[in-house]
């Protein structure tokens, strides 16, 4: 009975129709327009101290971002510096970085470049940019400026609403590894090893001709973001990702195609699932760490109950995906 339901059209039907009306990929080409005019004067003004190169990530240009939510250009401001060391010492997913003479901000009381420092720095002089550089001006709009986890998020408004916003990342890359400003708690002078040119990579890779996994990405954020009153914030768009690196090359008994995106989606939330059962899904390139380690217990055995009642039947699974 239950490989009845997973397969029928109506399940199939509804499934294309969510993703159609909210899970389909958002375009806005007044607002990609604006954006690129912003950033080549932004990258000046920041100058080779901050920024010898940009490097575009997110959702945007893996193209998995959501119809049904607000569109945000991420980009990382890469600083390449020969002088910049790494401490010999490592920690799992993190680096210490070495001071360098002469930095703007840097404090000679300390052996390492401290994070916070300089991500505030960078946080100061984007407001200076917005504030004072006529590029940084939209007519008819208001821009706010705000922290967003590692990135200075740029929130443009219009009509009082947010029309778009930009996720601006300081990074530093040595030894063709890059690295960004977030600290663990326990360590605040550790910089974070970020994989986001990778995880483009893989999720630009995902399919084949007329396969559908970033559908079915798209189609789960949308779900978890825009139907589940919050329950599942910290699963987020990364974690979503991760379970479809893993299904990549090893999903036994179904097709990707196009087609058959009803039960593929069926399918992948029961792995999501399973992952919540086993408090367990391993970073795809981090391979110590377990992305659900940090997220309690009880907020995995309401999400796992959340998703087991949306598979129990037909009737469950149709109500939750109608739009």
């Amino acid at each position: 009975m239950e490989q009845y339901w997973t397969k029928s059209k109506v399940v199939q039907r509804t499934v294309q129709s969510f993703h159609e009306k909210l899970a389909t990929q958002q375009t806005d080409s007044t607002a990609v327009s604006l954006f690129e005019k912003m950033l080549g004067p932004l990258k000046a003004f920041l100058g080779k101290g901050m920024c010898q190169r940009v490097e575009y990530t997110g959702s945007v240009y893996e193209h998995v971002n959501i119809s049904g939510d607000t569109l945000e250009f991420d980009v990382m401001f890469v600083l390449t510096d020969h002088k910049l060391t790494l401490a010999e010492k490592s920690i799992e997913g993190y680096r210490h970085i070495r001071q360098q003479t002469g930095h703007p901000i840097a404090d000679q009381t300390n052996e390492y470049l401290d994070p916070t420092e300089y991500a505030q720095y960078f946080f100061g002089l984007i407001a200076r940019f917005f504030n004072t550089h006529p590029a940084g001006r939209v007519q008819g709009s208001k821009i706010i400026q705000r922290h967003h986890g590692v990135a200075c998020q740029i929130d443009i408004t219009k009509d009082a609403e947010i029309w778009f916003q930009i996720d601006l990342v300081p990074s530093i890359e040595i030894d063709n590894v890059l690295y960004v400003p977030k600290p663990p708690s326990f360590s605040p002078l550790l910089w974070r090893i970020s994989h986001s040119l990778e995880e483009k990579k893989h999720v630009q890779n995902l399919d084949g001709e007329n396969e559908c996994r970033k559908q079915v990405i798209r189609i789960t954020k949308a779900l978890f973001k825009l139907k589940m009153d919050g329950l599942f914030k910290e699963f987020t768009s990364y974690f979503i990702k991760t379970v479809a690196f893993k299904l990549k090359g090893n999903s036994p008994g179904i097709s990707w195609y196009d087609g058959n995106l009803g039960e593929c989606v069926i399918y992948f939330l029961k792995e999501i699932k399973k992952c919540l059962a086993a408090r367990r899904l391993m970073h795809q390139f981090e391979r110590n760490i377990n992305l659900l380690q940090n997220v309690h217990p009880r907020m995995c055995a309401q999400m796992e109950q959340t998703l087991e009642n949306i598979l129990k039947n037909e009737s469950n699974f149709l109500c939750k995906f109608s739009v």
